[in-house]
């Protein structure tokens, strides 16, 4: 067995999941090559070392109350979330300010004039006609007049 079949089949050596006489090849490649040796105990330091934190990992509840005591401790408050909101680039804040922008212009160049104006500068209509002089017995318009 060469050196690469040998590392090949390191991982399925260590969880002895090889045939018998791949296992033994493999033993045997160990025991004569120094090189392969030492991957075999990397690998095998490595593959402690991933059981030792996962056997030191906490467990589920402890971590859901863990996170529940750090969410309530940094969790952000109500105005710090509304400013996070208003702060976020959103494409609508723009045309809301484009279309805001007269207003706020027409409001800041002039203030709105609430007197009255004088009466004499106001449009009057003109006074009602009055007929003056009316018979009803005398024909309004005179037919034989061409």
């Amino acid at each position: 067995m060469n050196c690469d079949d040998a590392l090949d089949k390191l991982t399925d050596h260590h969880h002895e999941t090889l045939a018998a006489h791949d296992a033994v090849a493999v033993a045997e490649h160990l025991g004569a090559c120094g090189g392969c040796a030492q991957a075999y105990c990397r690998l095998q330091a490595q593959l402690r070392g991933i059981a030792a934190a996962y056997a030191e990992r906490p467990s589920t509840p402890v971590r859901a109350s863990l996170r529940a005591r750090v969410k309530a401790e940094f969790a952000p408050g109500p105005v710090q979330r509304a400013l996070a909101v208003l702060r976020r680039p959103v494409p609508a804040y723009g045309v809301a300010l484009a279309a805001a922008a007269p207003l706020i212009a027409w409001l800041a160049i002039g203030p709105v004039d609430s007197a009255p104006e004088p009466a004499s500068d106001r449009f009057q209509p003109p006074a009602p006609a009055r007929i003056h002089d009316y018979d009803a017995t005398v024909p309004l318009f005179d037919r034989s007049v061409s």
